[in-house]
């Protein structure tokens, strides 16, 4: 599954199509060396009725060489903080 998403860098709201066909919005800002994105969505409710709202923090970062980006995404869900670190090594 492939997905785009395009972010303004001078803090103003950026709205992207998630693949449920349901819109995020999301705001980018430099805070030192890393870049965070905050973005709030609502999303289908598995369960049924109402779409729940979500809201997810991406905080950016690349090492010194270069070599490696790390991102960590937390998610505000109605079942708690959900916190994942993803790591990309440049392929060479």
């Amino acid at each position: 599954q492939k997905e785009t998403s395009l972010y303004k860098m001078d803090g103003s709201v950026s709205t992207n199509k998630l693949p449920s066909g349901n819109e995020s919005k999301s705001t980018a800002k430099w805070v030192g060396a890393t870049l965070e994105i905050k973005t709030t969505a609502e999303i289908s409710n598995p369960e049924g009725g109402a779409k729940i709202k979500t809201e997810m923090t991406d905080v950016r970062s690349l090492s010194a060489d270069g070599q490696v980006m790390t991102v960590v995404v937390t998610r505000q869900t109605p079942r708690g903080e959900v916190k994942q670190t993803l790591v990309y090594n440049k392929q060479k």
